[in-house]
């Protein structure tokens, strides 16, 4: 597609012999003689690239630049100043123009210039356009779900990102949605595309981190660098090596690798003052990264939640795929809802997306569901506290003894031990020969 200039000039012998060379160079080209004419054109065209005379007869170039930047801000637009004219041109600059070009214009400067600024205008394009997909995809607004818990950290979460360069911790279990959250703080502090970088720790050695994170010479500023203005995101930041969290509270002070500053996000399964009792995440470091200290609920906590995020999924996978499965019967709703829900959300989105794929266009009832929520969940600690209102005591003693169990790794012995019983005495509580004290 032929590239579309605007060229703006009083001089009408000017305007002629540049808009045959530019058409004859391959532009789209578009004239105007005077300021409103311009603005008009400006808004009936959307230009990819105005060049404007600077000394303008009514409205100045001055003028006609200041509407332009503020009505076509991502269109550059390119100054025709007089020769040796220094003083217009740092002006012209100064309020926002893309280049300058001294007159009598040299044809081949032109043509380079405007398809410098051409190609400025279709990057900065497709990076609104990532934005904007960005947003659809990663936004709050994609963050579901009403209960208290979890609304207090998207609030919260709110909050951090209207603070530019305020640097977040966000602690929770696998498959919480930590990496979104820190997209969604990422995507809602800025109006644009901006660099979001995430690094994975675990990934990576001691000397890797230190060089990916920092750079390797004076020309490579490291992943800090490449985040100037932007994010840093890093998961698992609490398994850092002690010398690469002092190199980063370094740099987070001195910002000599992001001048623009860097807003830096730690994500981790492992809760921060366990870390630090541990000796082996710095104190100092978590003053620097918990201004917000965000933590995600599990699932299994925000149960609510749950048939929204169903919904949720499920409208998406239908949009993408133009199909029309579902809904989710009432009851097959309250089965998954009473699922324990291990790997939360991310486990809860990738059973919507096998039953989407599996299922034909139609309501998804229990037995469409997978075999180990197709029955009721039977004694299970949380789910009897939780989902039950009454139980007998010993089914209540025997689900408390399978919890302790799994929590052990299905060690008997020291399950016994937890609970102050004997080998023999758990096995009868297990099997429901025996309650509380006697029986």
């Amino acid at each position: 597609m032929k590239p579309s200039v605007l060229l703006v000039d009083h001089e009408p012998l000017i305007l002629s012999s540049l808009s045959l060379i530019l058409d004859d160079l391959g532009f789209r080209v578009h004239t105007a003689t005077d300021g409103k004419a311009a603005l008009q054109l400006a808004d009936e065209t959307q230009p990819e690239v105005v060049l404007l005379d600077w000394r303008m007869p009514g409205m100045s170039g001055d003028e006609i630049l200041k509407m332009l930047v503020k009505n076509h801000g991502h269109v550059p637009v390119i100054i025709l100043t007089g020769a040796g004219d220094s003083g217009t041109a740092v002006t012209a600059l100064k309020l926002g123009a893309f280049d300058y070009i001294n007159k009598p214009v040299d044809i081949e400067k032109v043509q380079a210039a405007l398809f410098t600024a051409v190609e400025a205008y279709r990057l900065r394009l497709r990076a609104m356009q990532r934005y904007h997909e960005d947003l659809e995809k990663y936004g709050f607004e994609t963050l579901v779900g009403t209960s208290p818990r979890f609304q207090t950290v998207i609030q919260a979460a709110k909050r951090t990102a209207a603070v530019a360069n305020m640097p977040a911790l966000i602690e929770g279990e696998s498959g919480t949605g930590k990496a979104h959250l820190a997209r969604a703080i990422h995507l809602a502090s800025y109006s644009e595309d901006r660099p979001f970088l995430s690094l994975r720790v675990a990934a990576y050695d001691e000397g890797r981190l230190m060089t990916l994170l920092f750079g390797d010479d004076k020309t490579d500023r490291g992943m800090i660098g490449a985040a100037n203005g932007g994010t840093l995101c890093i998961d698992g930041i609490t398994a850092l090596p002690m010398s690469v969290q002092e190199r980063l509270l370094t740099a987070l002070a001195d910002q000599s690798l992001a001048p623009e500053g860097v807003r830096v996000i730690g994500t981790s399964r492992v809760r921060l003052q366990n870390a630090i009792a541990d000796g082996k995440f710095s104190e100092e470091l978590s003053y620097r990264l918990a201004a917000a200290h965000l933590i995600m609920p599990p699932l299994r906590e925000r149960r609510e939640d749950v048939p929204m995020l169903i919904e949720h999924f499920l409208a998406e996978f239908n949009q993408r795929h133009g199909r029309r499965v579902g809904p989710f019967t009432p009851r097959a709703l309250t089965r998954i809802a009473d699922h324990r829900w291990q790997g939360n959300v991310r486990e809860l989105r990738n059973l919507v997306e096998r039953t989407f794929i599996l299922h034909g266009d139609k309501e998804v009832r229990v037995k469409d569901l997978p075999p180990d929520l197709q029955t009721a969940p039977e004694d299970d600690f949380d789910q009897i506290l939780t989902v039950h209102r009454f139980v007998t005591l010993r089914d209540f003693d025997r689900a408390y003894c399978k919890a302790v169990l799994r929590h052990v790794k299905e060690n008997k012995s020291a399950a016994a031990r937890l609970l102050d019983v004997s080998r023999q005495r758990l096995r009868r509580k297990l099997e429901g020969t025996v309650s509380g004290d006697g029986d």
